[in-house]
C-alpha cells in the first residue's frame, strides 16, 4: 500500500539585492549567517543580482509568508535579499519532505494559518495534485481521533473537489450524524431540526452529485427553519451549478429577508464562478431587480451588489433610492467598489 509521503510546495524567488551578503556582513557590521539552520540553507550567492540556491531538507517547516524583503537586522533594515511568493500555476514542486498521514494534516493546519491568496493557491496546488496516493494520505488523516473540525472539514472539501462524482457514503461516515442528516430531507419538521447534509456546505457536500443536492434545498426552501433556508442558499451558490438557479429563485421571494438577502450573494457567487450569462438571462435577474426594492437594506444591498458584480449596471442607474446611505453604496458599486464576498473554504475563488 503505497504510503502518501509529499508535500506540496512552491519555489520561491529569492535575489541577492546587496553587496553586503558577499563579504558575509551588513554596512552596520553585523554579520550574516545567511540562514543556515536546521530546516533550510541559503547558498551564498556569486554576484548582485543572482538567484540563490535554497537547499530545504526533509524535516523542513519553513515558509514565506507573501512577497518581502530580508534585512540585515532591525537597526540598519539594510535590504539583503528580495523574495517573491509566485502566483498560482508558477513554479509548482513536489519536494519528498514529509512522511505519513500526520504531517498530512500540518499541511493542512498550513493552509488554514496563510493569508487567504496564499492558502487559495496551496489549496489548488492539492485539489490538482495528480500523484497517486493523495486521496489515500487524506482519507487516513481523517481517521485520526483529534482531527480539528476545520482540519476535517477542509480535508473532506479537497476530497470532494478532486472528485465531485465520488461516493458520499465514505465522507459521511467521516462527519458526526452524517447518515441520519443525509436521510431527513423531507417533510415538516417541528422542534429541534437536524438539517440535511447536503447544508453543511464548509464540506462540501452540496457538490457532490450523488446526493442530489439541488433537489434537496429546493426542498429545504419550501419547509425548514430560516437558518436552514439560509445556508441552503449559500450551498445552491456554492454548487457552481446553472440548475440552482430555479431553486435560487424561491430564495429571492422568501419571506425572512435574510434567506432573501444570502440568496442575492448566491447568485453573484454563481456570476463569479463563470456563470454570468446564464445569470443574466435567467429569471432570477428580474428578481433581483425587484429587490432592490426591498424594505429591508440587507436585501437591498444584497441585490444592488450582485448586479454591479454581473456587470449589469442599468437598473442600478435607473431606480434612485431614497435612502442617503443607499445612494451612497449605489454610487461606490457603480464605481467598482464592490466587497468581496466571504469565502466559503480557502479554495474559493467565486468570492
Amino acid at each position: 500500500m503505497p504510503v502518501f509521503g509529499r508535500e506540496l510546495t512552491r519555489k520561491y524567488s529569492i535575489e541577492c539585492i546587496s553587496p553586503s551578503v558577499l563579504n558575509g556582513q551588513g554596512q552596520c557590521g553585523t554579520g550574516l549567517a545567511l540562514f543556515t539552520g536546521p530546516s533550510v540553507h541559503i547558498v551564498r550567492p556569486s554576484r548582485v543580482g543572482a538567484p540563490l540556491a535554497v537547499e530545504v531538507r526533509k524535516d523542513a517547516d519553513w515558509r514565506i509568508r507573501g512577497s518581502g524583503k530580508l534585512t540585515c537586522c532591525k537597526y540598519c533594515r539594510e535590504e539583503l535579499f528580495s523574495i517573491r511568493w509566485p502566483a498560482a500555476g508558477q513554479g509548482d514542486q513536489i519536494l519528498d519532505s514529509l512522511q505519513g498521514e500526520l504531517d498530512v494534516r500540518r499541511f493542512l493546519k498550513r493552509i488554514l494559518r496563510s493569508p487567504d491568496q496564499q492558502a487559495a493557491s496551496m489549496t489548488l496546488d492539492l485539489v490538482r495534485a495528480g500523484e497517486a496516493g493523495v486521496d489515500e494520505a487524506i482519507f487516513n488523516s481523517l481517521q485520526h481521533e483529534l482531527s480539528f473540525y476545520k482540519v476535517r472539514s477542509l480535508a473532506i472539501r479537497i476530497l470532494v473537489e478532486r472528485n465531485r462524482d465520488r461516493d458520499p457514503n465514505p465522507l459521511l461516515n467521516l462527519v458526526p450524524d452524517g447518515h441520519i442528516r443525509a436521510d431527513r430531507s423531507t417533510g415538516a419538521i417541528k422542534g429541534a431540526v437536524k438539517a440535511p447534509i447536503v447544508t453543511r456546505y464548509e464540506f462540501g457536500f452540496g457538490r457532490l452529485r450523488r446526493l442530489d443536492p439541488i433537489g434537496q434545498y429546493d426542498t429545504i426552501l419550501q419547509c425548514y427553519p430560516a437558518p436552514v433556508r439560509m445556508n441552503a442558499a449559500i450551498g445552491l451558490g456554492d454548487s457552481g451549478e446553472v440548475g440552482s438557479l430555479n431553486s435560487l429563485m424561491k430564495a429571492l421571494k422568501d419571506n425572512d429577508y435574510h434567506v432573501r438577502a444570502f440568496g442575492a450573494d448566491a447568485i453573484r457567487r454563481l456570476g463569479n464562478a463563470g456563470l454570468r450569462d446564464d445569470v443574466l438571462a435567467h429569471p432570477a435577474r428580474e428578481l433581483l431587480v425587484e429587490l432592490l426594492r426591498d424594505p429591508f437594506r440587507n436585501a437591498r444591498i444584497a441585490s444592488a451588489r450582485a448586479l454591479g458584480s454581473l456587470g449589469d449596471s442599468e437598473p442600478l442607474t435607473e431606480f434612485n433610492p431614497h435612502s442617503s446611505r443607499d445612494r451612497s453604496e449605489w454610487a461606490r458599486i457603480l464605481q467598482g467598489k464592490i466587497p468581496p464576498l466571504k469565502r466559503i473554504w480557502p479554495g474559493d475563488l467565486t468570492i
